[in-house]
């Protein structure tokens, strides 16, 4: 293996208590220490992650642990796999790079609703829970304790600002989709 393009995370500079996230960082590391060229991609949160929020959208309330006025990087899958691809199919880059993939703007979980009520011709609200009550309701959905776990250290690294892009906002980390 010549070159590997990996996509990763914001908040992977920080390494454990990031739940979901806190492998990413050794991988990274991994991969530095055994091919000549490699890409990390650290990509925002995924705007497609909002579906998982569907039932709240169509009820008018968004309910999650993030805080409602902290603005971070939402990009969408396809601009990932753009930013990818330009690794995959050129072939002058080399060496180690960690590459921002950050969306068109930092948005806040208020600028999302207003963005989805400006688009559905309804008002969506936010209404940040505490990460006890995200867990809570996770286990109620079925979701397993493990998983609950994991991804309740997320949202508390969040909560934390630990899961903050390290990588600054460029022209070269923009991205085009919009929310």
């Amino acid at each position: 293996v010549k070159s590997v393009v990996m996509v990763s995370s914001v908040g992977a500079h920080t390494g454990e208590g990031t739940g979901p996230v806190s492998v990413l960082r050794a991988i990274e590391n991994e991969f530095q220490a055994h091919v000549a060229n490699f890409v990390a991609l650290r990509a925002g949160f995924f705007m497609e992650n909002l579906l998982m929020s569907l039932q709240g959208i169509v009820g008018g309330t968004i309910y999650m642990p993030i805080p409602a006025d902290v603005p971070s990087p939402m990009v969408a899958t396809r601009d990932i796999a753009t930013a990818a691809a330009s690794f995959l199919l050129c072939d002058s880059w080399r060496g180690h790079h960690i590459v921002g993939v950050h969306g068109p703007k930092d948005l806040t979980q208020n600028q999302v609703v207003a963005e989805l009520s400006r688009a559905l011709g309804k008002p969506v609200h936010y209404q940040q829970v505490p990460v006890e009550a995200a867990k809570g309701a996770m286990l109620g959905a079925g979701m397993p304790e493990f998983a609950v776990n994991i991804f309740g250290e997320m949202y508390q690294a969040i909560v934390d600002g630990r899961m903050a892009s390290a990588e600054p906002r460029t022209p070269q980390s923009t991205t085009p989709t919009t929310l």
